[in-house]
C-alpha cells in the first residue's frame, strides 16, 4: 500500500477542519494520481464517484446516464477509444463540484441568485483542482473546464472542446428527460426539439444530430438497462464504512478548499519534491500564469516574484526550514501590477515527521474579501441604476472609453452596441400600472445579466431603453448577438407578462468616437421601431444615418417575414447548401427561376389550421439570390427571404416564432450571417 493511502487512513481521526488533515489527504490524492499501477490511479474515481453518491444519490444515476449518452454520442462522432474513455470520465465526473454544495442550493426549486450560482462556481473550480492534482489525463480536465457554464458564460460554444460540447448536450437531455422540481420530465423526442430549437450558442448542432442518431440506434437500450440497474443498486444499497469514510474526506476537504477560495486571493500547494500540484484559479488571474504552465512543474523561488524586507530566502523556503508557518507583507509583482501582498507559508509533515509538502497562500494586504463593506455600498450606489441594478449612464461611459482605448491598438477587433427598447412599454404602465412596468424592467435587467459574455456589460440607458457593449465584437456577431437576445425575450414572462423588445446594432468603424456608434445604434433601433417593432436592425458608416439597415415591407402585416442573410460561400455553392435544407425538410420547390426559386414546407392540420409541430405549420418561402458583394471584406452572397403562412392563420408570435426557426435553418445551411 502506497504511503499517500497510509496517510489518508492515519488521518481519519484528525478534527475536519484541521488544515494539516486536508493538506496531506490532498497530497495523498497526488501521490496516488502518480502512482505506476493503472489499478491504484483507478482508486480515485471509485472514491470521488463513491463521494458523489454518498451526497445524493440521484446525482450518482444523472451522472451515469450522462456518461452513456455522451459515448454514444462520440461514437456515432468517430472518436477513438482513448477519447471516448477520457470523455466518459469526464461524464461521470462532471458534476463532482455538488459534493461540496448544501442541499438548500443543490434541491432548490426554483431560479439561483447570484452568490448560489457563485457557490455552483467555486465548487466546480474546486472539484477541478481536486482531478488536477489527482493526475487524470489532460483531455479529461479540458473537458471537464470547458463544460462548465457552457453557452451562458461568455464564449458559448467558441474555442470549446468539442467533448465539452458533447457532455453539454447529454446533460441537458438527460435533466430534461427526468423530473426536476421545477418542471415534468419531457419525452426523449420532445427533449431532442427542445435542444434543437434552443441558442445556437449552447449546443452544437452536429452533436445533436449525433445524439438523434444515437437515439434511433439500438444502442440507446443502453439508457433502458441502466434505469433497471439504477432499481437494483437502489434497493440494495449498503453504506461501506470505508467507502464512507473516504466520501466524507473528500467532503471536509471541499469545505477546507472553499475557504481558501473565499478567504484569500491566491494559493498554490508543492509536493515533497516541490513540484507544484495546485495551482489556484485565483493564482491564475492574480499572476497571470495559467495552470496548464504551472502543473508539475519544479517550484523555483521566482515563480511569483516579490520582496521582502529582512528576508533571505523566500517565504516558503523560510517556513520550510524553521518547520512552522510565516506570515511575510511582500511587495509582488502581480498581472494588475506591483501589490503589497500578506504571503503566508505553511509546511505539512506526516505523522512519522517527514516533509510532506507545503501551502503558500496570497492575501491583499488591508483589504477584505467581503462585499459589504460601506465603501463598496457607496461605489455601488455611485454606478448602479437604483431600480435595475445595472451599471447607469456614467458607469456606461467609463466603460465605453476604456473599451474604445483598447480598440485604439492595431489589429484589435472593434467593440458593437446594441440598443434594445422594450416595446409599447407605456401601455404596460397605463394598462398594468407602474409597478408593474417596473417589474418588468427588473425582470429584463435580469434577464440580460444572465445572458452576457464575459467583458460585456448592460447599462440601463434611461426609460425602458438599454445598452449593450460587446467587445471584441464585430457587426455580423453582435447582430446575432442581439437577435438571440430579441428571441430570449420573447419566450420570457417579465412582470408576469408577454413583452417584446427592439434591437439596433453598432460597431465602432474608422473615424468613430464613442457617441456616433452609440448614435448609429440608436438610429437602427429607430429602424427596428420603425418597420414593426420586435424585430433586430443594423446600422453601419456606409448605411449613413438616415437610410434603414434593414427594411422590412409590408410594416402592418405581422405575416410576411423578411430578412436579408449574408453567405461567404461561393455564388454556386449556395444552391447546393440550400438543396440540402429543402431535402432535410422534405420540401417542395416550385417557380424556379435563376435569381430564386420558391419552398412550401410543412402540412396544415386535417381542419386546414397549424399544429403545434414544424411539420404542421405550413409555410411558403421566396427565395432570392443576390449577386457577390466585394464591399465586405470578406466578400459575401445575399440570401433575401420572405416568410409567409398557408392555412389558417396562427397567432403572429406563432407565425413570427416559426419564421425565426427557419431563418435560423437556412443560416446554418448556408453558413450565413
Amino acid at each position: 500500500m502506497s504511503l499517500a493511502l497510509k496517510q489518508g487512513n492515519a488521518t481519519t481521526s484528525s478534527h475536519p477542519m484541521s488544515s494539516e488533515r486536508n493538506f496531506l489527504e490532498l497530497l495523498g490524492l497526488c501521490e496516488i494520481g502518480n502512482h505506476e499501477d493503472s489499478e491504484v490511479r483507478l482508486t480515485l474515481l471509485g472514491r470521488m464517484l463513491s463521494a458523489i453518491r454518498f451526497r445524493d444519490e440521484d446525482v450518482f444515476f444523472h451522472s451515469r446516464r450522462v456518461a452513456i449518452i455522451a459515448v454514444g454520442i462520440a461514437q456515432r462522432l468517430g472518436w477513438s477509444t482513448d477519447e471516448v474513455q477520457s470523455l466518459e470520465v469526464a461524464a461521470l465526473l462532471h458534476d463532482f463540484g455538488k459534493v461540496g454544495v448544501p442541499d438548500h442550493v443543490l434541491q432548490k426549486p426554483g431560479r439561483l441568485n447570484a452568490d448560489e450560482r457563485e457557490l455552483i462556481r467555486t465548487s466546480h473550480d474546486i472539484a477541478e483542482i481536486l482531478l488536477q492534482a489527482s493526475r487524470f489525463d489532460p483531455t479529461t480536465l479540458e473537458i471537464f473546464r470547458d463544460s462548465a457554464g457552457l453557452g451562458s458564460d461568455g464564449t458559448g460554444l467558441l474555442g470549446r472542446h468539442l467533448g465539452a460540447r458533447i457532455l453539454t448536450a447529454a446533460d441537458a437531455f438527460d435533466s430534461l428527460t427526468h423530473h426536476q422540481a421545477h418542471r415534468r420530465a419531457l419525452s426523449r423526442q420532445e427533449a431532442l426539439e427542445h435542444l434543437q430549437n434552443a441558442d445556437s450558442t449552447k449546443f452544437d448542432r452536429n452533436v445533436l444530430a449525433a445524439l438523434q442518431r444515437w437515439l434511433k440506434s439500438d444502442d440507446s437500450q443502453a439508457l433502458d438497462q441502466a434505469t433497471d440497474f439504477e432499481e437494483t443498486l437502489r434497493a440494495n444499497h449498503q453504506d461501506d464504512p470505508e467507502v464512507v469514510a473516504q466520501a466524507s474526506s473528500l467532503c471536509h476537504m471541499f469545505s477546507h478548499l472553499s475557504l481558501l477560495e473565499n478567504l484569500y486571493d491566491a494559493y498554490y500547494l508543492i509536493d515533497q519534491n516541490h513540484r507544484i500540484v495546485v495551482w489556484s484559479r485565483g493564482a491564475e488571474k492574480m499572476f497571470g500564469r495559467p495552470r496548464s504552465e504551472t502543473l508539475g512543474q519544479l517550484w523555483d523561488r521566482n515563480l511569483v516574484e516579490y520582496t521582502a524586507k529582512g528576508l533571505k530566502n523566500s517565504v516558503i523556503e523560510t517556513a520550510i526550514e524553521h518547520q512552522k508557518p510565516l506570515i511575510v507583507l511582500v511587495q509582488a509583482k502581480t498581472a494588475q501590477g506591483p501589490q503589497e501582498l500578506e504571503a503566508h507559508a505553511i509546511p505539512v509533515y506526516g505523522r512519522d515527521g517527514s516533509f510532506r509538502g507545503a501551502c503558500k497562500i496570497f492575501h491583499r494586504a488591508n483589504s477584505t474579501r467581503r462585499g459589504g463593506d460601506r465603501f463598496e455600498e457607496l461605489q455601488k450606489a455611485a454606478t448602479r441604476d437604483p431600480l435595475t441594478g445595472l451599471a447607469n449612464r456614467g458607469e456606461l461611459e467609463k466603460h465605453l472609453a476604456k473599451v474604445f482605448a483598447d480598440c485604439q491598438h492595431p489589429g484589435a477587433t472593434p467593440f458593437s452596441a446594441i440598443f434594445l427598447d422594450i416595446d409599447h412599454f407605456k401601455s404596460i404602465n397605463d394598462d398594468h400600472s407602474h409597478r408593474v412596468g417596473d417589474e418588468v424592467l427588473k425582470d429584463i435587467s435580469h434577464l440580460l445579466e444572465d445572458e452576457l459574455y464575459s467583458g460585456e456589460l448592460v447599462a440601463r440607458y434611461g426609460g425602458e431603453e438599454f445598452v449593450v457593449i460587446c467587445p471584441e465584437t464585430p457587426l455580423a456577431d453582435a447582430v446575432q448577438r442581439a437577435d438571440r437576445l430579441r428571441r430570449t425575450v420573447v419566450a420570457a414572462t417579465l412582470g408576469g407578462l408577454k413583452v417584446t423588445a427592439s434591437f439596433g446594432v453598432a460597431q465602432l468603424e474608422e473615424g468613430d468616437t464613442t457617441e456616433t456608434v452609440l448614435r448609429r445604434a440608436d438610429a437602427a433601433l429607430y429602424d427596428a421601431k420603425r418597420s414593426g417593432r420586435n424585430r433586430t436592425c443594423q446600422r453601419s458608416q456606409k448605411q449613413g444615418t438616415d437610410e434603414a439597415a434593414d427594411k422590412v415591407t409590408d410594416v402592418e402585416n405581422p405575416y410576411r417575414y423578411k430578412a436579408t442573410l449574408h453567405a461567404t460561400v461561393a455564388e454556386n455553392m449556395i444552391a447546393t447548401k440550400l438543396a440540402g435544407f429543402v431535402d432535410a425538410n422534405h420540401a417542395k420547390v416550385f417557380d424556379v427561376s435563376p435569381e430564386g426559386f420558391k419552398v412550401r414546407l410543412g402540412d396544415t392540420t386535417l381542419f386546414g389550421g397549424w399544429g403545434n409541430s414544424p411539420d404542421r405549420q405550413p409555410v411558403e418561402i421566396t427565395v432570392t439570390i443576390g449577386k457577390l458583394d466585394r464591399s465586405f471584406r470578406n466578400p459575401v452572397v445575399a440570401i433575401n427571404i420572405v416568410i409567409e403562412p398557408r392555412g389558417r392563420k396562427p397567432a403572429a408570435e406563432v407565425f413570427q416564432q416559426r419564421a425565426s426557426h427557419i431563418r435560423e435553418e437556412i443560416k446554418a445551411y448556408c453558413a450565413a450571417t
